[in-house]
């Protein structure tokens, strides 16, 4: 955990000066730093509180409308009811399209939907990998004639588990997020 924390430090210090530099490429490239709270849904959400979420994410913007985006974000709930010390733990390795809605230089709403995977460490019951499903809907502000922006996004996930140690049924839940992005291009 600590090392997300430091990799996510770097680049806070480090992106803004990338950016400036880079202010008149074509590249198309933007990168995120995000973080907000995570809500168990569904039958996930009677055992697990909400709690908090970061990450990072990098977006390749294909065409005016279009981009792939590439998450990796670290998710954490606890027992709702139980006086257990154990926390849910999913770390998120996805992709996802991004549709934008009505594109401007300065306000980019957009939709997206994509795939991953999630690795589930549920204290000492289980830690496991599975495949999921996630999509979701933000908006992206940047300052006029700047590299520098914000990001707002609400997203669900739905990770389908092999393994029925923990729960039955797949895992769900959402991700609220705000952050501040770098456009490299």
């Amino acid at each position: 955990m600590k090392r997300l924390w430091i990799g996510l430090a770097v680049c806070a210090w480090w992106l803004p000066t990338v950016a400036l530099a880079q202010t008149e490429s074509t590249s198309g490239v933007s990168l995120s730093v995000v973080g907000g709270l995570a809500a168990a849904s569904g039958q996930s959400a009677d055992n697990w509180k909400a709690s908090y979420s970061a990450g990072g994410e990098i977006d390749y913007r294909m065409a005016k409308e279009w981009a792939l985006t590439g998450t990796l974000a670290y998710n954490e709930s606890k027992p709702k009811y139980s006086t257990s010390t154990d926390k849910a733990k999913v770390i998120e390795l996805g992709a996802n399209v991004k549709y934008i809605i009505s594109p401007s230089p300065t306000v980019l709403p957009h939709i997206r939907f994509g795939a991953g995977l999630y690795n589930r460490d549920v204290g000492s019951s289980t830690t496991e990998t599975n495949f999921g499903v996630s999509g979701g809907a933000g908006v992206d502000f940047y300052l006029p004639d700047s590299p520098l922006g914000f990001t707002l996004a609400a997203r669900f996930h739905r990770v389908f588990i092999t393994s029925t140690s923990v729960q039955s049924g797949d895992w769900e839940y959402f991700n609220f997020w705000g952050g501040v992005r770098f456009r490299l291009g």
